[in-house]
C-alpha cells in the first residue's frame, strides 16, 4: 500500500525571484530538540546573510541523501522534475522509496514527497503522456489530493500578534538525516517561515522547529 505526503502547490505565483530584507537573521520560536533547531539556525542564517538564500545541496546535511533523476528515455512537456532516493523517511526501521517531484507554477519549481514501501515497482509503471507528468501526480485517487497550506499548529498565535500561521503555495521540501534520524525541512516561496518536521505517514508531521525570519520581497521582473 503506497503512503504519500501531500504538500501540492495551490497558488499562482507570478514573481521570478526574492530579495532578503535587510540583514536580520532567523530567529527561533519553537524548539523540541534543542540541538538540532540550533544547528539548523546556525546553517540558515549563516547562507542567507551570505547568499540571501539557503543552499541546501551545498551541506552533508541534507547532500547525504543521494537523489537519482528518474528518465524513461521518452519526451516529457513543461516544466517537471522527477528524482527518486532509498532511506527511512519515517523512522521505522524500514527504508522507503522516496520519490521528489517538483513542477512549476507560472516558472516557480513545487516540491511533492510520495513515499512507498522499498521494492515498489512504481518508478517503472511511470510513464510521460503529452502532459508530462503531471497527470501521474493530480489525477483523483492516484498520488495527490487537494490541498496546498501546512499550518503551523504548534505556535502560539500570541507569538504572531493573535494569528494562526501557515505556509502554502509553492513548497520547497528538503528531507535530511541527522543523528540517524530523518526530517524535512519546509518552507515555501517566501521563506519567512521555515518547518523542521519528523514525517510520521501519510500526510501527517511532527514539528520539532519553526525559524521566523524578516519578510521576503518579490524582485522585479527583468
Amino acid at each position: 500500500m503506497k503512503r504519500i505526503i501531500v504538500l501540492s502547490a495551490v497558488l499562482l505565483l507570478v514573481t521570478v525571484g526574492m530579495a532578503w530584507a535587510g540583514t536580520e537573521a532567523y530567529k527561533l520560536v519553537m524548539s523540541k530538540d534543542s540541538k538540532l533547531c540550533a544547528e539548523i539556525l546556525k546553517l540558515f542564517n549563516a547562507d542567507t546573510k551570505k547568499y540571501g538564500e539557503v543552499r541546501y545541496e551545498q551541506h552533508e546535511l541534507f547532500a547525504q541523501l543521494k537523489w537519482r533523476s528518474y528518465e524513461t528515455g521518452e519526451k516529457t512537456y513543461g516544466c517537471e522534475i522527477l528524482r527518486y532516493a532509498i532511506f527511512d523517511i519515517n523512522n521505522d526501521e524500514t527504508e522507503d522509496l522516496v520519490i521528489k517531484y517538483s513542477a512549476c507554477l507560472r516558472s516557480q519549481l513545487s516540491d511533492s514527497l510520495f513515499v512507498f514501501p522499498s521494492d515498489s515497482d512504481v518508478l517503472s509503471r511511470l510513464k510521460p503522456g503529452p502532459d508530462g507528468w503531471a497527470p501521474m501526480f493530480t489525477a483523483p485517487n492516484q498520488f495527490n489530493r487537494p490541498g496546498g497550506f501546512y499550518s503551523l499548529s504548534e505556535l502560539d498565535p500570541a507569538q504572531n500578534e493573535g494569528n494562526r500561521v501557515a505556509i502554502g503555495g509553492v513548497f520547497k521540501l528538503n528531507p535530511f538525516i541527522w543523528n540517524k534520524t530523518s526530517y524535512v525541512s519546509m518552507t515555501d516561496l517566501f521563506p519567512e517561515w521555515v518547518v523542521i518536521a519528523k514525517y510520521l505517514r501519510e500526510d501527517k508531521f511532527q514539528d520539532v522547529c519553526y525559524l521566523h525570519g524578516p519578510t521576503f520581497r518579490p524582485l522585479e521582473s527583468q
